[in-house]
């Protein structure tokens, strides 16, 4: 890995190792000058998200990280949809993510960080995307492999992340609920869309995958000097799973701004 990263003839550098070293490794990219695509979750805790916010600040090239589902084109038609609204948005997303071994790798905290931090953060980084924002509260309630997220944005916006590790094998894996102004917006495990405004549905069409497609297209063309990271920046919505975790230990809301 420490010759990737020394290597000048190398301008990217894709980290998709286990979590535990994602932070340390896109730190040393950052600062040897390259572009950097990190897989999520950028990191698994506040010293490390520390460190990387400085390195990301002495780069002169942006830290990406692997939130596809912000690139999906289902997500793309759902943030379309709610452009133009005129109150706050409540969204629910609920996974199906079934139970792991016990010794599964991402049980293990220094290593995968638990399936909160190690997955949960793909989900509260979709709301807060969707929003564009950042919330300003994060209450988090955990089982011992399932946990709910509920997070209030400045605008008064809701959402809530129901991760569950007991559904039926048969359920789909990702279902999304965005209501606002009297109407909603249903996706359905990535692959349909629809649109309910009063009694009408309109269901739209070519919308299947989770991003990854777009994800790296957009990538190439930030690496090329057309295009310019999303936002809000993915350090600051692992900032908001960092504080849903925090709030699991003390029982209380957290601000994400308030802990670091």
């Amino acid at each position: 890995m420490e010759d990737v990263i020394d290597d000048r003839s190398v301008g990217l550098v894709a980290i998709a190792t286990r979590h535990g070293s994602h932070a340390r490794l896109a730190s040393e990219a950052l600062r040897a000058g390259k572009l950097v695509f990190v897989e999520k979750p950028p990191c698994l805790n506040w010293t490390e998200l520390a460190d990387l916010r400085a390195a990301a600040g002495e780069s002169e090239w942006p830290l990406l990280v692997g939130f596809n589902r912000r690139h999906a084109p289902a997500a793309q038609a759902l943030k379309q949809r709610i452009a133009a609204r005129s109150g706050p948005l409540e969204l629910l997303y609920r996974v199906n993510a079934g139970r792991l071994v016990p010794d599964h790798w991402l049980n293990d905290l220094a290593e995968g960080g638990g399936r909160l931090v190690g997955e949960g953060c793909h989900f509260i980084d979709f709301a807060c995307w969707t929003l564009d924002e950042i919330p300003e509260r994060v209450s988090c309630l955990a089982a011992a492999q399932g946990f709910t997220v509920a997070m209030q944005f400045p605008d008064g916006s809701l959402a809530t992340i129901s991760y569950d590790a007991e559904g039926a094998a048969g359920l789909p894996k990702e279902q999304i609920e965005a209501h606002v102004d009297g109407s909603t917006v249903l996706i359905d495990d990535f692959r349909s869309v629809l649109v309910m405004e009063g009694r009408k549905r309109r269901r739209l069409r070519g919308l299947q995958g989770k991003g990854h497609h777009e994800q790296f297209a957009h990538l190439r063309e930030i690496a090329r000097g057309k295009a310019t990271p999303t936002t809000p920046d993915p350090l600051d919505t692992m900032a908001a799973t960092l504080a849903a975790l925090e709030s699991t230990r003390t029982g209380c809301a957290v601000s994400p701004t308030e802990v670091q």
